[in-house]
């Protein structure tokens, strides 16, 4: 289990590169993390082979809608915390809550099974997304809303595409966007110049 939530807030911080953000969204799963274990033991469920499996999974299941709400957070850049977490569910709080819905009433049919391992198997598969759901939808934005999103942990997120601020034809001319079926020289702050041909300048379009 706490190999997974490493794992999960490495994988956080590279999908934000903010370090307060990836803090609060493995809080989260840490949260999600207690209380499936404290539903196996309010079930009267004795640490075994399944249940290990069971916790060492956890992470891995808590870490998909919190990764989605945080990462569309963090991509709307020059917009106030609240604007922010409005836009991040009004773009993914549908396709969360829908990805939640459908996993919870497939883990419903599991409930039905004789087979000792797929009953738990449902009982924590619902447990997990609907933990896990309540936690990204509540507490992750109150704790991003209360705390803010921090600084990035650089200047410049090595996963950024530098962005070209004009072109320059081969006649000399600069142009504001590349022209299709000419090849240019693209100029970028702080980068090499580049020289695209006609394919590149058509696909920029």
């Amino acid at each position: 289990a706490f190999i997974g939530l490493a794992l999960a807030f490495t994988v956080l911080l590279l999908a934000t590169w903010l370090p307060l953000v990836a803090l609060f969204s493995t809080l989260s799963i840490v949260c999600t993390l207690i209380s499936v274990m404290g539903g196996m033991v309010m079930l009267g469920w004795e640490l075994g082979s399944i249940e290990s499996i069971l916790i060492s999974i956890t992470a891995g299941f808590s870490v998909d809608y919190v990764v989605h709400l945080a990462h569309a957070m963090v991509q709307k850049e020059g917009l106030a915390v609240d604007e922010r977490i409005r836009e991040s569910f009004r773009e993914m709080g549908v396709s969360v809550f829908s990805g939640m819905f459908t996993s919870v009433g497939a883990s419903i049919f599991l409930f039905m099974c004789q087979i000792q391992f797929f009953f738990k198997f449902g009982c924590f598969l619902c447990g997990t997304i609907a933990f896990s759901w309540l936690f990204a939808n509540f507490m992750f934005p109150t704790l991003v809303k209360t705390f803010g999103i921090g600084p990035p942990l650089t200047k410049k997120s090595p996963f950024t595409v530098a962005q070209p601020t004009h072109w320059v034809t081969e006649d000399g001319n600069e142009t504001s966007a590349p022209v299709p079926g000419e090849a240019a020289k693209v100029e970028v702050p702080g980068e090499t110049s580049l020289v695209v041909g006609e394919a590149v300048a058509e696909a920029d379009l």
